[in-house]
């Protein structure tokens, strides 16, 4: 059973070279032609398939990209323990590192960032990033110890 990554902005690209990484069997869709293009750029002989009602079920794992919404239309009939962001692929694949979460409504940028500044000058293997900077699932091919995030 393969699974399906919906959306190829930068975090669903760094959920597409994880998985590429892992070897694991995977399609993908952006609605965006252009978008598309750019990624079979990158990562050469990506398997494209637009969303299809009657296949979709089939997946093992669905990733959407953060902006689209977990209630679009499209997804609606498809049992909730399949749709998956890339936050979840990021935590099945956490070995031992130390987690700083940043969530909430206001700060959150600058809190990641100052954190983030501060750990890096004490602690060289530091990852900053989430929804500021970059994706999660960059962090995993990489040994990093500390990792610092902004989730929303």
């Amino acid at each position: 059973m393969s699974d399906y990554v919906y959306g190829l902005n930068k975090s669903g690209m760094s959920v597409i070279r994880l998985l590429n990484n892992q070897k694991k069997i995977f399609d993908c869709w952006d609605d965006n032609k252009k978008v598309r293009y750019l990624a079979n750029k990158h990562i050469p002989k990506l398997n494209f398939k637009k969303i299809n009602k009657k296949r979709i079920n089939l997946y093992k794992n669905i990733y959407i990209t953060p902006g689209i919404s977990l209630n679009d239309k499209r997804f609606k009939n498809i049992s909730n323990s399949k749709i998956k962001r890339d936050l979840d692929l990021y935590y099945e694949n956490l070995r031992d590192e130390k987690i700083i979460a940043i969530t909430g409504t206001n700060g959150k940028s600058t809190t990641t960032k100052l954190i983030g500044d501060i750990l890096k000058k004490k602690y060289r293997k530091t990852f900053v990033g989430g929804n500021l900077g970059e994706p999660l699932c960059n962090s995993i091919k990489k040994k990093l110890n500390i990792h610092i995030m902004l989730l929303s």
